[in-house]
């Protein structure tokens, strides 16, 4: 799995339950379909509560599925489309239809290249409510 450019990054995680939102980025240069990239990693006890994805125009015939997979495999399966499967034929802005979901475990946010080989900026906005651990 690729690593984007923020998937090291910290997202904040706030102890009281408050909503927090991170810019999740990177810059795809002819990526091949089926390329997996870790956009970051949120924490245990974080509630997707919303996704807003931003793109440049990828290609002609190019989609981006959104999903998640768990750091440890052994906390759960993954999902490359829980998020959406989002076309990126032209530039814009759409806003994943997903219901909140809750995870225990940290999960990394996965964008994953479909259709034709993509090219340009891809932001992925998480906005999360932290719960805390078990």
């Amino acid at each position: 799995m690729k690593d984007s450019l923020t998937a090291r990054g910290i997202i904040y995680n706030g102890t009281h339950g408050n909503l927090s939102a991170a810019t999740l980025k990177d810059i795809l240069n002819a990526e091949p379909v089926d390329t997996e990239i870790n956009l970051g990693v949120l924490p245990a006890g974080a509630e997707v509560v919303e996704v807003v994805i931003i793109h440049d125009n990828l290609g002609a015939g190019t989609s981006i599925k959104l999903g998640y997979q768990y750091v440890d495999p052994e906390n759960g399966s993954p999902s490359d489309t829980y998020f959406g499967t989002h076309t990126t034929t032209a530039a814009g802005r759409k806003e994943s239809t997903a219901k909140p979901i809750r995870f225990e475990d940290p999960i990394h946010l996965v964008a994953k290249v479909t259709g034709a080989p993509a090219t340009g900026e891809l932001y992925v906005i998480p906005k999360i409510i932290n719960h805390g651990t078990k």
